[in-house]
């Protein structure tokens, strides 16, 4: 069932020892995932790590689906030309990107001005548009039924109109580049503007503690909602620092109660069973992985 799919999940936070527990619980579960990434270098160190893991896997394993991300937090002016040619061969690897965006929070600006986030994002957005019109790795596959877009999974914080003005800018949509906001926080008429464009919204736990977050997840239409748990909520590292870290099996529990708890708040938001709608939207955007 594809309403067993979280659309934003941070797999590389988990310790590399515990991953393959992990999938094993999540399988068990019947959970798939798509695979945020921080940076093309964690896509291609994720790639490499499945590929050896696969070895070791055992019975067969949901394996993540792989995306593709340069976050606006890691931008650092000195590797950026490095990490852009890495997210260019990537693209060859998938037609799933993020987490990538703006992040126009002052202390996030203090760390990356705003001008340097832009000319990234919009680096990034134009390769991905060249990659869908390409048609990457699933040229073959198009061919042969109804084209699969390209889903950009886009982090945007105080900077959605700008997001926005680029995504129209490029022609994205037109180009087969489909935008999902994760955890959107904009204005009513930034969403307005989105739909309008034909994105989506991905919901996490954070939209469902704010009114303006609850509103928008009334008003958005099905068809154009997703569910994501953006989990774990820091990185295995962090974590062992601070003792607290978490086997695969329990990373798996939470992921499971944290999915179900959306939906579930979802369905009352809305006052209408959602898995039917949920279902038949994410096999239009995530099939064939």
């Amino acid at each position: 069932m594809f309403s067993r799919l979280d659309t934003h999940y941070h797999f590389d936070f988990i310790d590399e020892g515990e991953r393959l527990p992990f999938l094993r619980a999540c399988t068990k579960r019947g959970l798939r995932l798509v695979a945020q990434t921080l940076l093309p270098s964690c896509f291609h160190e994720d790639l490499e790590w499945a590929a050896n893991a696969r070895w070791d896997a055992g019975a067969e394993l949901h394996w993540p689906t792989w995306s593709l991300g340069l976050h606006p937090w890691y931008i650092e002016e000195a590797q950026i030309g490095e990490e852009l040619e890495l997210f260019r061969s990537g693209l060859e690897k998938t037609r799933f990107i993020g987490e990538v965006g703006l992040d126009f929070a002052p202390r996030r600006l203090e760390a990356v001005p705003a001008q340097l986030q832009v000319e990234v994002f919009s680096e990034v957005v134009t390769m991905s548009c060249e990659a869908a019109v390409r048609g990457g790795v699933h040229g073959e596959e198009t061919q042969k039924s109804s084209p699969l877009p390209h889903v950009l999974s886009i982090h945007a914080v105080r900077a959605a109109s700008t997001a926005l003005d680029l995504l129209e800018g490029s022609d994205a949509l037109g180009r087969g580049l489909v935008p999902v906001f994760h955890r959107f926080s904009g204005t009513s008429d930034d969403l307005t503007r989105l739909i309008r464009m034909g994105g989506y919204i991905s919901i996490n736990p954070a939209m469902l503690t704010s009114k303006r977050g609850r509103a928008y997840i009334r008003q958005v239409p099905e068809e154009r909602l997703l569910v994501e748990t953006d989990l774990p909520a820091v990185s295995g590292a962090s974590k062992e620092r601070e003792g607290e870290a978490k086997s695969g099996e329990r990373h798996g529990e939470e992921l499971d109660e944290t999915l179900n708890r959306i939906l579930n708040s979802v369905e009352e938001l809305r006052k209408k069973d959602l898995l039917e709608g949920l279902d038949k939207t994410q096999a239009r955007l995530y099939r064939g992985f």
